[in-house]
């Protein structure tokens, strides 16, 4: 890696508030949004951790975001609570995506 390049972390917990997922805050989606107002715009890996077995996925709102974002081939690893990994590209957990494009 050049020292000019700039190699940003950046740490999201997905707090859930209640069982009802509507209403859940989603700080992995507030992340990103922290992530493409401080210029990160080059996504090479999106790493999930979670406490749980099988390791848990983003949420619908979180993909749509990610997508919104990031390149439908953007590798995602899951881990889980025990080490368990799977790997994923963001168009295999969200394979038909809203898609905006307005009309002039």
């Amino acid at each position: 890696m050049a020292p000019s390049e700039l190699t940003t972390l950046l740490d999201a917990v997905n707090e859930r508030l209640t069982t009802a997922y509507t209403v859940a805050a989603s700080l992995f989606a507030f992340a990103v949004a922290s992530a493409i107002v401080a210029g990160c715009r080059d996504y090479r890996m999106l790493v999930v951790l979670t406490p749980s077995e099988p390791p848990g996925t983003p949420c619908g709102l979180c993909r749509e975001t990610l997508i919104e974002f990031g390149p439908p081939d953007l590798p995602i690893v899951l881990i889980g609570a025990n080490g368990t990994r799977r790997d994923h590209v963001l168009s295999d957990l969200l394979p038909e995506p809203f898609q905006f494009e307005p009309t002039q």
